[in-house]
């Protein structure tokens, strides 16, 4: 599924292909949100909770990967480096 797909689906059908589809990619916490970021096919989805109410605030969707910096110190890729 492309990006421009996924963004025409209604909101069910985008909940069920991120919930069936995504992979865990990383998370990270600041300023009493909670940040996590999945990857589907070649687009990212990012879901932001409010870290007082762990209600879901933000649900976005994007490819331009500029955005990944925040993610960059928390992924570990020890495990993929070759000694």
């Amino acid at each position: 599924m492309t990006f421009q797909e996924y963004i025409t689906l209604d909101e069910n059908d985008q909940y069920f292909h991120w919930l069936a589809s995504s992979i865990l990619v990383a998370s990270y916490k600041k300023s009493g949100s909670h940040f996590i970021l999945y990857q589907l096919d070649g687009f990212y989805i990012q879901l932001s909770f409010l870290s007082a109410n762990k209600l879901t605030a933000v649900f976005q969707v994007f490819e331009n990967t500029e955005l990944l910096t925040p993610y960059l110190n928390t992924i570990d890729i020890s495990s993929a480096c070759y000694r």
